[in-house]
C-alpha cells in the first residue's frame, strides 16, 4: 500500500468511526424511548488492487437489532401493552383528517412501542402517534382479516332484563305450629323466636328498560320439613303468575309447597298451589320454578310478559335452599342475572389480546382482538421515524397471527417494553470509537508529515 493509500484508508476510518459515533449517540438519546431497538455498527473492509499495489479502507453500516426484546416493565395504564417473545404491533399512520375523522395510510407499519392510550376520539394511540390495529370481535370470535384501527366508543352499556334469580337460604328444621309465619333474618345469626312475623325477603329483578322491581318472598311452616313459599309484590307495575307450572291468571300473589329431606335437609320436591296439575315436581338436579312476571306498562306497551326462572340450587350442593337446624329463616342471597344501564369506565387487554370495555353496572364487552405481526427475518425490517418499521424484501411479508399462536408471542397488559439500550455498553463503545477515531487521525497526521519529508527531499 502506498503512502497515499494509507492516507485514504485513514480517511475512510474516520468516516466509519463517525458513523459509529452517530449510532452510539442515537442509542443514548433513546435510552428511555419505549420499545426502542438499539442500533449497532457493522464494519467491512474495502480492498482496491491495482497492479502490485493493494489499497483499501473500511466502510460501516448501521444495524438495527429489531428482534432484541427489551425488559417488560409494569405500568398503571390499563391500555399499555408489552409483547413477550416474538412479534410486533400492526399500527396505522395518519395521513390527514376528514373533519374530525382521521384518514390512514394504506400500508401498515410495525412497532414494539406499546404505550397506547385512548385519545379523545376513542382510538388507541401510542406516544409516537401510531394507531393500534385489531380485529373486530363479536359472538365470541374475531373477524380474521379485517384489520382496522381500534376505536372504543364511550357509550353506555344497555340494560339486560332478568331471566333467572338464584335464591339461597336455610329454613329451620324444628317442628313448628302449622301455618306460623317464620322470621326472616339476613346472614346466619340466630333470629327471634318462631311466630314473629318480620319483613319478608326481598328479591329484585330488572326489566327490559333497566328499571328495578321488588318481589317479596315469605316462608310459612306447614310441618316438619314442609314449607309454603309465597311470592308477592306491592309494586303497582308488577303482576305475578306462576308460569307453566302454576297455570293461574296474573295476580299479585302466587305460592308453592316446598318439601325437604328429613335426613339431609335438601330440597326434594316443589308442589305448585292452585295449578291444574299440582303433583309434586321431584328434584334430582337443579331445583327451579318458573315465575311469570307481567309489567303493566313498559316502553308504551301494556301487559308485557317477563318470565323468570327461580333457581333454588342443585340437589345436595352448597349455596341452595336448605332445611337445617335453626329457629329462623337464615337468608343467604338472591342473585339475578339482570343489569341496569351502565356507564363506560375503562378498557383492559388480556394476554390473548382481547380488548374489553368495562361498565359501572358490572358488565364487560369484548370489542376487538389485537393480533401480532411475525416476520421470518425481523432484522431485515426498515426503521422509520416514529419508532416504527416497514416490511422489506429482506424481512419478508408480515404474518399476522393471534397472540400465542403460530410463533407469535403473548401480550402483557398494563405494561410496556423498555428500550434495549444498555448505557454501560454504549459508554464502552464510546471509548473504543473515540480511540479508533484518534488512531485514524494520527495516521493522517503521520502520513502528512511523511509527505512533507518527501517534499523537502525534492527541494
Amino acid at each position: 500500500m502506498s503512502l497515499n493509500g494509507a492516507l485514504i484508508s485513514a480517511v475512510t476510518g474516520l468516516g466509519a468511526q463517525s458513523n459509529a459515533m452517530g449510532a452510539i449517540s442515537e442509542n443514548i438519546a433513546n435510552s428511555q424511548t419505549i420499545g426502542y431497538k438499539d442500533v449497532g455498527t457493522d464494519f467491512s473492509t474495502l480492498i482496491n488492487v491495482s497492479g502490485s499495489q493493494i489499497g483499501g479502507g473500511v466502510t460501516s453500516t448501521p444495524v438495527v437489532d429489531a428482534a432484541h426484546a427489551g425488559t417488560v416493565q409494569n405500568s398503571s395504564v390499563s391500555t399499555n401493552l408489552a409483547i413477550s417473545n416474538q412479534g410486533f404491533f400492526a399500527v396505522s399512520q395518519v395521513t390527514g383528517f376528514n373533519g374530525t375523522t382521521p384518514t390512514f395510510a394504506a400500508q401498515n407499519v410495525f412497532t414494539r412501542a406499546g404505550d397506547f392510550a385512548l385519545n379523545k376520539s376513542g382510538y388507541m394511540v401510542n406516544g409516537s402517534g401510531n394507531y393500534l390495529n385489531g380485529y373486530p370481535y363479536a359472538n365470541g370470535t374475531p373477524t380474521i382479516g379485517n384489520l382496522q384501527p381500534i376505536q372504543i366508543n364511550n357509550q353506555s352499556s344497555p340494560p339486560q332484563q332478568t331471566t333467572a334469580i338464584t335464591y339461597a337460604a336455610n329454613l329451620p328444621a324444628q317442628a313448628v305450629p302449622a301455618g306460623s309465619p317464620l322470621t326472616v333474618v339476613p346472614g346466619t345469626a340466630p333470629g327471634p323466636g318462631v311466630g314473629q312475623a318480620l319483613a319478608p325477603t326481598q328479591v329484585s329483578f330488572i326489566d327490559a328498560q333497566g328499571v328495578s322491581h321488588l318481589v317479596n318472598v315469605q316462608w310459612t311452616a306447614n310441618s316438619n320439613n314442609d314449607f309454603t313459599g309465597t311470592f308477592t309484590s306491592s309494586d303497582p307495575a308488577v303482576s305475578l303468575d306462576a308460569g307453566v307450572s302454576f297455570g293461574s291468571a296474573p295476580t299479585n300473589t302466587v305460592s308453592a309447597d316446598f318439601q325437604f329431606s328429613s335426613a339431609t335437609g335438601a330440597l326434594v320436591a316443589i308442589t305448585p298451589n292452585g295449578a291444574a296439575n299440582n303433583s309434586p315436581v321431584q328434584m334430582n338436579g337443579a331445583a327451579t320454578m318458573p315465575l311469570g312476571i307481567t309489567l303493566g306498562t313498559l316502553g308504551g306497551a301494556a301487559n308485557v310478559a317477563q318470565p323468570i326462572t327461580m333457581n333454588f340450587g342443585t340437589y345436595g350442593a352448597p349455596g341452595t335452599l336448605t332445611n337445617n337446624a335453626g329457629t329462623a329463616v337464615s337468608f343467604v342471597s338472591a342473585q339475578g342475572d339482570g343489569l341496569a344501564p351502565g356507564n363506560f369506565t375503562g378498557v383492559t387487554v388480556n394476554s390473548q389480546g382481547l380488548v374489553t370495555a368495562s361498565y359501572d353496572n358490572g358488565s364487560h364487552k369484548t370489542l376487538y382482538q389485537v393480533p401480532l405481526a411475525v416476520f421470518t427475518n425481523p432484522n431485515g425490517l426498515n426503521p422509520q421515524n416514529g419508532n416504527v418499521f416497514a416490511a422489506t424484501q429482506d424481512s419478508g411479508n408480515a404474518n399476522v397471527e393471534l397472540a400465542g399462536s403460530n410463533g407469535a408471542g403473548t401480550l402483557v397488559g398494563s405494561a410496556t417494553e423498555a428500550s434495549t439500550v444498555d448505557i454501560a455498553q454504549e459508554f464502552t463503545k464510546l471509548i473504543q470509537t473515540q480511540n479508533a477515531y484518534s488512531a485514524n487521525s494520527k495516521v493522517i497526521t503521520t502520513a502528512n508529515q511523511m509527505f512533507q519529508v518527501t517534499n523537502q527531499m525534492v527541494q
